[in-house]
């Protein structure tokens, strides 16, 4: 199940079957946890903040005390009972799992995008940009990242972008509640300008803005594609 994962502070991950719903952008761990044909989460993981199945198995983000240090890291666990592996990230922790033909990457929120080896994270020629969401996967793998909120805030300008480099546009949007979406073939944004609000609808391929137009402020549950 190829399933991009966003990360919210009012989103629980709903792939782990969970008693308790925290109002976090992480989840913590337990023995007790289970994951969809009742595979442990391992016991070792301090918290889990995302997850990825594959045919194997669950690919997990999440952290973990190394060397008496919170670690963020990378965890697979198969579906048999082989040994389960785990990476560690350098910097940043990981925002998503992506799949591209047959090898599964980890994009970080230090803005890499990382393939799982056997026995390493290693680096590749995606270009990426710190707190970005990977938005669309095929034909094209497409990433978004937002303005930041505070006035001094290093990011003025949010973007979206594909990870090949052929197009990158600066884009205003700070709703994290309504995230960039693919709709109908095309990337579709909620943009703000001095308290104004418009829906931009871009090509996949050029990053061509196809469509621009104002609406009302929209509420937080309204669906991207309708607006």
């Amino acid at each position: 199940m190829n399933v991009i994962n966003l990360i919210s502070r009012n989103i629980c991950t709903l792939l782990i079957f969970l008693s308790t719903c925290f109002f976090s952008s992480y989840l913590f761990a337990s023995a007790s946890h289970l994951l969809p044909n009742d595979i442990k989460v391992p016991n070792d993981l301090d918290s889990i903040n995302t997850t990825f199945e594959s045919n194997d198995g669950w690919f997990i983000g999440g952290y973990k005390i190394i060397d008496e240090s919170n670690a963020a890291v990378v965890v697979f666990v198969p579906n048999d009972e082989s040994a389960i592996k785990y990476w560690s990230l350098d910097t940043g922790y990981v925002s998503q799992f992506f799949k591209v033909n047959d090898s599964f990457y980890v994009l970080s929120s230090a803005g890499e995008a990382l393939k799982i080896e056997k026995d390493r994270l290693v680096a590749t020629s995606y270009k990426v940009k710190p707190k970005s969401t990977l938005i669309v996967e095929e034909p094209y793998l497409i990433a978004c990242h937002p303005r930041g909120w505070a006035k001094l805030s290093s990011v003025n300008t949010g973007s979206c972008y594909r990870l090949d480099g052929v197009w990158d546009i600066d884009l205003s949007w700070t709703h994290i509640g309504i995230p960039p979406k693919l709709c109908d073939g095309n990337l579709k944004v909620l943009i703000t300008n001095n308290k104004s609000w418009s829906v931009v609808s871009i090509d996949l391929e050029t990053g061509e803005t196809l469509q621009s137009r104002k609406v009302a402020k929209p509420k937080s549950d309204v669906s991207l594609c309708e607006l």
